[in-house]
């Protein structure tokens, strides 16, 4: 380019209290007049090539000598004003308050004819360079930039400010590396930086024809800016729409670009302006607009974001975000560690990923094009060559026919896309094979450029060798990469990684360009780095990363799209996938399993995504340290393993279905990765990397395992905890044995095996707290505590763990999942041990600390509702019962087993509360769910039997209800023997119907049956107590009174010795025995008897227990049976108080109850009408109940009638 001759200028500066300045050589003003005329005709003769002239180069020479024109005007009037009043009085016109000191006046009048000489000068320049060609036409504009310069020194910094920032929005470069080396050396140590010296030549310069100051639509601007410096008045205010101009940034295809002031919303921007002047105006708005809002379509912390599209004076605009920062092509202008530039790479892909999302291809992807602001954030911008995804064919819209060559209107937007608005659709060096070969661009198209500048960045030079645009385009389609510079530190992994986005056939590179960033992720050094970081890593009930690293942290954050890596484990085909294994098993519950189950999988993976982004973002930002950010990606790794086995046992089968919605709850929470205290807890990791790589790996296995016991699949959980093993025998790491200890022994739980349960929790719990892993202490005593109540039936052993595992809890500060857990379990073992209230007190905690809406929140309650059977609480444990169905229908479904039997027992608590309708039409509604969802084969099906029979039984309809005993029990006494609880149950309550319907002999050889397994141990004590109170109460009916005596003596001396002293069925025993002694007229011990009866139930049990009810019932009889009529009344009264509340109107032990009050008040009063009327209420609903209660209505009617 030949550049314009400008005389060399010295800065004038009016009143910036400089050195006094050598004075330059005056022209008389008529001279200035002829110089402008000068320029006036330039501009014409300009006009006039331009008009023959193609291109938008001439028409911004032509705006520049409009510019000159302005200026020059202005500096006539000057030289007018000066010739006329002389420069003494001129000095004293311009500066009327003192704006220019009187010294430098003599300075100005000299100076003005200079200046306007200048201007004349420099439009003869603009004219013949107009003449010349468009392509030279920057050196006009430097003209005027020398101009402005030599006018006020100070603009010099301003200029190269504004340099920096039109390079910040990726438009006209206008800086060069010198100048930034020369920049920061002219910054004197205040850090400002020094005007330009008077004797310092503008032309020395060699880079100053690169820069740009004034493009099309800034005659006012520049106007009220030469104004302001040359008369020192304050130029007035540009605005577009609301915004302030500040500045001119630089160029874009379509228009101009300012800095700007938000006034409405007191913010900064940028404000692209379409050029006005040209044909196709009208048409190129709606372009510009459409540019806009493609971009306003991508709202992405890594797009420039667009906040408004407008029009003023017909100039369509459009405000977007200001970013302060450079583009990446010039950050790369220094070296960078290839693990930074892919910091930086990845955000800017986010971008593109974002893009496609939203259907949007940019087409021009290149580091010029990606702003790196100061905050490190990368952005992509200059959408501008972007197009929906569904307009990718068809033909050219109207808007953008103008800016296509004639010669090229008729052709498709296939044939027209590399050649539209006058320059290639794309960047020739970052163009994909298919974009050079015509075919339609896509988002692998995208991908590629992006590889093109990301090789780039790494190896500091492009990946294709070429001299020329032809060769370039051959090695591009060809796929002919560069070797790698010799000495060049970039792993060979990356390298496979940008070479895979590289390749030529779009299908061969990933699948999308987050598969791409989750690759560039996948730093093998840094992975290593991370296990070594979380040596201590608990892996079952919500256990997070917890250890000190003894390695060096993984360098900097490599934010790649986490929704791209959780989509490896949770993605389209993996949810179909489970929803097709789920619903194939044709359970009735099926379905609605799935619809509970897969949004909790979506939020999971989503909730991963989002952590894994926040961790690195955190991390990138300087929030949270290396070794922070390496603690929680472990944490999050192993998070990822849980899902993956997860997904993996869901698609096992029908125990998987079954299970499905608990595992998905009980798998580790997300939010324990952003946990800075649970994560960095001491624990210390191995002291060689390959141990520690050997340690995650199993760690990996055993995490997998746990999410396969939690769905039920226990052998794939077996295998996964052998094939870790190896590890823990190689490695000898005390935490990770510890660990594994753990998973067998919750294994053992989940399928009831109670010795191997014992035995490997207990190890794991001991070992644990010796390596101080207390997070694995506390689920291994936690899990204890449930072990040996439950399953061993030992309430008083398991209490024995409380307190570690309280203080355990304390002391890692227990998760909600963790506490819940823990309080349920404890509520288990109190109520073994018998310890009612302490156990409805824990059930109660447990509840309240997980939460109603979470479905173990009602199996919680179902506990509360067997608690309250136990204690003979019937319309507790209705109440309670019902609360759980409510929150399993809500979190299960209405089909799901735990939800059937749920309503099984409130079933039995209805029948237990006398509500014997409500009771069996329950039972005859869950039988058809309870046979779909759980199959002919399920031993359910023999409880809704066995409550049928009962439900018969109650109403005294023995006769059938024995048919139906019968019918249930011979097949499972077959196949599992009167020690099975449900056989044993059946047993005696089969023979409790044959005594009532007359079958003593038989119904006293299946008591007997009962007691002889109850005396040889093969039953709990629990049970064995039962089986003898049975027995003693049917030798009462038999009228065996002192063999009944002597049978419940025994069951006395059996709880005594094994149960807790405040048992319930210590009371029920006491009770039992009480009413031997009141039949063989032994006052005195029955009376105590009932004295500790009382005293267990009024302790333990609620007011309105049944067992209670009963207790005062016994003692109203023996009162009666003393003589003591007042007494009698008053239990007899309380008993009655406690059965009204509870039971139904028409219920028989109401009338019974009833009718003991009766005999109390006539004891009492031989002329009592209440006692007539009770016993008459009484003696109604027996008859009413049907020829089961003939006896008892019989014996009522006839003391009514004596």
């Amino acid at each position: 380019m030949t550049q314009p001759k400008i005389p060399k200028l010295l800065g004038l500066g009016f009143g910036r209290g400089r050195a006094k300045r050598p004075q330059l050589d005056v022209v008389d003003g008529g001279k200035a007049v002829k110089e402008h005329d000068k320029l006036d005709e330039s501009l014409a003769q300009t006009q006039a090539s331009g008009d023959t002239q193609a291109g938008g180069e001439v028409d911004r020479a032509i705006s520049l000598a409009r510019t000159m024109a302005v200026t020059a005007g202005a500096a006539r009037e000057t030289a007018e004003r000066v010739k006329e009043t002389g420069p003494a009085s001129f000095a004293e016109t311009v500066a009327p308050a003192g704006d220019l000191a009187p010294a430098s006046s003599p300075a100005l009048a000299e100076s003005t004819p200079a200046l306007m000489r200048t201007m004349a000068a420099t439009a003869d320049e603009l004219t013949d360079s107009a003449k010349r060609s468009a392509g030279e036409s920057s050196g006009l504009e430097n003209s005027l930039a020398r101009t402005m310069i030599a006018t006020d020194p100070g603009a010099s910094g301003s200029l190269e400010a504004e340099a920096l920032d039109a390079e910040s929005l990726g438009f006209a470069r206008t800086i060069t590396p010198q100048d930034a080396a020369r920049s920061q050396g002219s910054r004197d140590s205040r850090g400002s930086r020094p005007s330009l010296r008077r004797d310092e030549a503008i032309t020395d310069d060699p880079d100053l024809d690169k820069r740009v100051l004034a493009p099309d639509g800034d005659d006012r601007r520049l106007k009220d800016m030469i104004r302001a410096r040359l008369f020192r008045k304050k130029a007035a205010p540009v605005k577009i729409g609301r915004y302030t101009i500040l500045d001119r940034l630089g160029e874009g295809g379509m228009g101009v670009v300012y800095t700007a002031y938000d006034d409405k919303l007191e913010r900064k921007v940028a404000i692209k302006v379409m050029r006005s002047e040209g044909e196709g105006d009208s048409n190129g708005r709606n372009r510009l607009v459409r540019e806009a809002q493609a971009m306003a379509r991508l709202s992405h912390p890594n797009i420039v974001t667009v906040h408004e599209v407008g029009e003023v004076d017909g100039q369509v605009f459009v405000a977007m975000e200001f970013v302060r920062g450079q583009s990446l092509d010039f950050w790369l202008r220094e070296a960078r560690p290839w693990r930074e530039v892919i910091d930086v790479y990845v955000q800017a892909g986010r971008g593109l990923a974002a893009a496609h999302a939203a259907g949007i291809i940019h087409r021009d992807f290149k580091p010029h094009n990606v702003l790196l602001g100061e905050d490190g954030t990368a952005k992509v911008l200059d959408f501008g060559l972007a197009r929906s995804m569904g307009q990718l064919t068809g033909e050219v819209p109207e808007e953008e026919k103008a800016m296509v060559p004639a010669g090229e209107r008729g052709l498709s937007l296939l044939d027209q896309r590399l050649t539209r608005t006058g320059a290639i659709m794309g960047t020739p060096a970052y163009m994909a094979p298919e974009q050079h070969q015509g075919t339609d661009a896509t988002a692998k198209s995208d991908q590629f450029s992006f590889c093109v500048a990301l090789y780039e960045a790494l190896y500091g030079e492009l990946p294709f060798e070429a001299t020329s645009l032809a060769t370039l385009i051959a090695a591009v389609v060809e796929g002919t990469i560069k070797e790698p510079p010799s000495g060049s530190k970039v792993p060979g992994w990356l390298r496979k990684v940008v070479l895979r986005g590289l390749a030529v056939e779009p299908e061969v590179r990933y699948p999308t360009i987050a598969d791409l960033l989750a690759a560039l992720g996948r730093d093998p050094v840094a992975r290593r780095n991370r296990w070594l970081a979380t040596a201590g890593f608990a892996v079952l009930v919500g256990g997070a990363g917890f250890g000190l690293a003894s390695v060096g942290a993984a360098e900097a954050a490599v934010c790649t799209d986490a929704t791209q890596e959780i989509a490896a484990v949770w993605n389209d085909d993996a949810r179909a996938a489970v929803e097709a294994a789920i619903k194939g098993t044709g359970v009735a519950y099926a379905d609605e399993t799935w619809e509970k189950v897969a949004p909790k999988l979506d939020a999971y993976a989503e909730g991963w995504a989002a952590m894994r982004t926040e961790a690195c973002e955190s991390h990138r930002s300087g929030k949270h340290s290396a070794r922070l950010y390496d603690l929680q990606t472990a944490c999050l790794d192993l998070r990822l393993a849980s899902l993956s086995g997860l997904v993996g046992a869901l698609q096992s089968g029908d125990g998987a279905v079954e299970n499905a919605v608990n595992a998905v709850a009980s798998i580790p929470a997300i939010d324990l990765c952003a946990d800075t205290a649970r994560l960095t807890a001491a624990i210390a990791p191995p002291e060689d990397a390959a141990t520690a790589d050997a340690v995650h790996e199993a760690r990996m296995k055993i995490t997998e395992a746990a999410s396969h016991e939690l769905a039920g699949d226990y052998e794939a959980a077996a295998s996964l905890l052998d094939a870790a093993q190896a590890a823990v025998k190689a490695g000898d790491y005390a935490p990770l044995a510890a660990e594994l200890d753990l998973g067998r022994g919750s294994l053992a739980l989940s399928m009831r095996d109670g010795a191997a349960a014992k035995e490997s929790l207990s190890t794991a719990l001991w070992s644990a707290i010796a390596a101080g892993h207390d997070r694995a202490a506390l689920e291994a005593a936690t899990k204890i505590i449930f072990v040996e109540s439950f399953l061993a039936g030992d309430g008083d052993a398991a209490l024995e763990n409380v307190n570690l595992s309280r203080s355990l809890a304390t002391r890692t500060n227990a998760t909600a999942s963790e506490e819940y857990l823990l309080l349920n379990n404890i509520g288990v073992a109190y109520q073994e041990s018998g310890a009612l209230v302490e156990a409805r007190e824990a059930y109660n905690a447990a509840v309240e600390k997980i939460g109603a809406s979470d479905h173990r929140a009602g199996l919680t309650l179902a506990n509360l509702g067997t608690l309250d059977l136990m204690a003979y609480d019937f319309a507790g444990a209705r109440d309670a019962f019902k609360r759980a169905q409510a929150i399993l229908e809500a979190t299960l479904g209405a089909s799901h087993p735990d939800t059937i039997l749920t309503r099984l027992n409130l079933a039995y608590a209805l029948l237990g509360s006398g509500a014997v309708d409500d009771a069996s039409a329950e039972f005859a509604a869950l039988e058809p769910l309870a046979l779909a969802s759980l199959g002919a084969q399920s031993p359910a099906l023999e409880w809704f039997n066995h409550g049928k029979a009962n439900a018969l039984a109650a109403r005294r309809e023995h006769d059938s209800a024995v048919a139906l005993f019968r019918d249930t029990r011979a097949p499972a006494l077959e196949h599992r023997g009167l020690e099975d609880q449900l056989v044993f149950t059946m047993t005696y309550d089969l023979a409790s119907s044959l005594s009532e319907s007359g079958h003593v002999d038989e119904s006293l050889a299946l008591h007997e049956s009962i007691y002889e397994l109850a005396k040889g141990g093969a039953l709990s004590p629990s049970a064995r107590a039962e089986a003898l109170n049975m027995h003693g109460a049917s030798l009462q009916r038999a009228g065996m009174h002192s063999e009944a005596l002597r049978v419940l003596g025994e069951a006395l001396e059996l709880s005594e010795d094994k149960l807790p002293p405040n048992s319930p069925s210590l009371a029920v025993t006491l009770e039992k025995l009480a009413r031997a002694q009141i039949a063989l007229e032994r006052h005195d011990d029955a009376a105590a008897s009932l004295a500790r009866a009382r005293g267990i139930v009024d302790a333990e049990l609620p007011e309105k227990s049944q067992l209670t009810a009963q207790v005062r019932r016994t003692e109203a009889d023996l009162a009666l049976a003393r003589g003591d009529a007042d007494a009698a009344v008053e239990h007899a009264r309380a008993a009655l108080v406690i059965h009204e509340a509870t039971r139904d109107a028409d219920d028989g032990e109401l009338a019974l109850s009833r009718f003991t009050l009766a005999r109390a008040l006539r004891a009492a009063d031989a002329s009592s009408g209440e006692a007539t009327e009770l016993a008459g209420k009484a003696l109604q609903v027996l008859r009413a109940g049907g020829d089961g209660w003939a006896r008892e209505a019989d014996a009522i009617d006839a003391w009514l009638k004596g």
